[in-house]
């Protein structure tokens, strides 16, 4: 295990005081002075969608933070229907779990899911499970019921769950989310611009049809 993932994680909470609850005022904002290596920030990460795609967006995302659920469900499932399923975005998640330790512990399972190529159908038990900041929604065994009703292999699930097998991958969402400035959740990069905070379905479409526009 990688001791250095629960240190990081506190510090952050500490810098932030528990994350995005969210920003004062959420940000949009478009980078000028270099292009995201999308290739190294997707690796180890699933697609939704066709990775060919020509709108790439990445959602750094905590499984306990109220405003990535409210993203996920109110948001990005209308850019599934409008944009994914038609081949024309694509999108992936980077566990940046900051909120304590079901954060981590939801992103190992969600990482353990994807080994048994479950990650999305796993993402939207967490997110309808979620309940409040560590207070057992996320405990290693309601983690395991969930994949249990996914008819995962239950031994399989919990064995990579309490070795923390995926670890090293939390850490390099951390990492990669730290190292591009992120001060909270949901951070959202869509091809060159970020969003910052759960802003509507609205102004994501703008953004999205910007770079349709230019394609």
């Amino acid at each position: 295990m990688n001791q250095n993932l629960f240190p990081l994680a506190l510090l952050i909470l500490l810098i932030l005081g528990g994350g995005f609850l969210f920003l004062n005022k959420p940000i949009i904002k478009t980078q000028t002075s270099f292009s995201f290596d999308i290739n190294s920030l997707t690796k180890n990460s699933v697609p939704l969608g066709n990775p060919n795609a020509p709108v790439k967006i990445i959602v750094f995302s905590d499984f306990q933070c109220p405003f990535c659920k409210k993203l996920y469900f109110e948001t990005i499932k209308r850019i599934k229907e409008d944009y994914i399923d038609k081949n024309l975005a694509v999108l992936y998640y980077k566990e940046f779990a900051i909120l304590g330790k079901e954060s981590i512990d939801a992103a190992l399972a969600s990482k353990c899911a994807k080994a048994e190529n479950k990650y999305w159908e796993y993402v939207d038990l967490l997110f309808n499970s979620q309940a409040g900041e560590n207070i057992g929604s996320f405990s290693e065994e309601n983690l395991i019921k969930l994949a249990e009703n996914l008819g995962l292999d239950k031994e399989k699930f919990k064995k990579c769950l309490e070795e923390k097998q995926y670890i090293n991958e939390v850490q390099d969402d951390i990492n990669q989310g730290v190292s591009l400035n992120v001060r909270g959740t949901p951070y959202i990069i869509i091809n060159n611009d970020v969003i910052e905070g759960a802003y509507p379905y609205s102004e994501f479409q703008k953004i999205i049809n910007k770079y349709l526009i230019k394609k």
